[in-house]
């Protein structure tokens, strides 16, 4: 990515909104185009501790515009543009409740926060705040609080860690903008399709086309009837901009590859059982290709306590050709079949036992029947004295809920107690 928006704001107070300066630095083709900064007359007081991290005062700001007069002059690199913050639901948090109570229209902000990256990029790092990357990684930081100083020492954070980190549309986060309306899945998907295929012969970053321009204004005019309700007013939007710009601006692009991920990628994505059975498939056969598109369709698993790590190996084996691929086949046949035996009551003897998953009660009264004929104790929760864990199995496979996943995780980081199978899988 060689086009986005780096933004930065400091605040009055702890209100939202109370933004009283915002920096801004905008970069095409690798290269800073344009820097601004500019000193806003937030709606509230200024509070000390505030005043105390940046050095505003309410007197420096008393003949300032406010948010909604800056917005014109900011508005495209926001809308438009992929945007870089540091800790960006704050910056955008404060942005989108200015634009709220002045009452102006904006659609979704597409954005990719820096310190969730740093996180993924960098995972070794004690702590992930502007001033220790800035230190480590000897960016230029300038007057900390500064938004300007700010904006430009995470833009050149970012850059750097795209050099180790290749994005990925799973890498762009949506803040919500202010249309609600929706229009319908089926209507609004064939008109994405059908705007893509224009798009593919276009060259990105290229002036458009005159072919290309009257397939837009084509597709505009059929696509009016829908442009105020969701998500077709995001696209609508973007595609106006182009012809505007008269140019593929890359910052579109993104936008328009993250819509079509969150309205088709992620709404085809299969349940947790099929997604790893895939990848099971998937490593199997060591196919680049297949790995990189599982990856990205699941990618919400790099958040999840249990899967993780396993997530951020094959990230690193796919993109850095680092790590054991039999290791993570492992890993993987553990989470799908973790089993050391099949349920016997004589198996519970004397033992102390949890059940994993969605028993009926006729199970339930069974199970307690056979527990107490053996002498056996019931354990309500997961915990190191559970000596033996009963899960059920689907046809489907296994039910991966909250219960399941902590003792799993506890399994793998050696609790002593044994997983038992119960029911039936495909």
């Amino acid at each position: 990515m060689t086009n986005y928006t780096i933004v930065d704001v400091e605040t009055a107070s702890r209100r939202m909104p109370s933004i009283c300066s915002l920096g801004l630095v905008n970069v095409e083709e690798g290269v800073v185009k344009a820097r601004h900064h500019y000193y806003i007359k937030p709606p509230g007081r200024f509070e000390i501790w505030n005043t105390r991290v940046h050095g505003i005062e309410a007197y420096q700001v008393k003949a300032a515009p406010s948010f909604s007069e800056i917005w014109p002059e900011i508005k495209d690199y926001c809308e438009n543009s992929i945007l870089i913050a540091h800790n960006a639901n704050f910056d955008l948090g404060q942005i989108t409740a200015s634009l709220r109570e002045a009452k102006i229209d904006f659609p979704d902000l597409y954005y990719i926060d820096t310190v969730k990256l740093a996180g993924r990029v960098y995972p070794g790092f004690s702590k992930y705040n502007l001033a220790f990357l800035s230190l480590v990684m000897d960016a230029n930081l300038g007057s900390h609080h500064d938004a300007l100083s700010d904006a430009t020492a995470t833009g050149e954070i970012f850059a750097k860690m795209q050099k180790d980190y290749p994005l990925e549309r799973s890498n762009i986060s949506i803040y919500g903008g202010s249309v609600t309306a929706s229009s319908k899945h089926s209507t609004f998907m064939g008109a994405l399709h059908s705007l893509r295929r224009i798009m593919t012969k276009q060259e990105l970053g290229a002036p458009l086309s005159s072919k290309t321009r009257r397939q837009l204004i084509s597709w505009l005019r059929k696509a009016s009837e829908h442009r105020h309700t969701y998500p077709f007013h995001e696209v609508v939007l973007r595609v106006e901009y182009l012809l505007k710009r008269d140019n593929y601006v890359e910052g579109v692009y993104w936008i328009l590859e993250r819509i079509y991920m969150k309205y088709y990628a992620e709404r085809k994505a299969h349940n947790l059982p099929t997604a790893l059975s895939q990848l099971e498939q998937i490593l199997g056969k060591a196919e680049s290709f297949e790995m990189e598109r599982w990856l990205e369709m699941n990618s919400y698993l790099r958040e999840e306590f249990l899967f993780n790590e396993l997530w951020r190996q094959l990230w690193e084996f796919r993109y850095l050709g680092q790590g054991d691929l039999d290791s993570m086949r492992k890993k993987l046949h553990f989470y799908l079949r973790p089993f050391e035996g099949y349920y016997d009551k004589e198996k519970m003897r004397d033992k102390r036992v949890l059940l994993v998953g969605d028993f009926s009660q006729q199970q339930l009264n069974r199970f307690q029947r056979d527990l107490r004929s053996v002498n056996g104790q019931y354990a309500m929760n997961p915990s190191h004295k559970v000596d033996l864990v009963v899960i059920k199995q689907k046809k489907a496979g296994l039910d991966y809920t909250q219960k399941l996943r902590k003792v799993l995780k506890m399994k793998e980081e050696g609790a002593k107690f044994t997983l038992l199978a119960i029911g039936k899988t495909r």
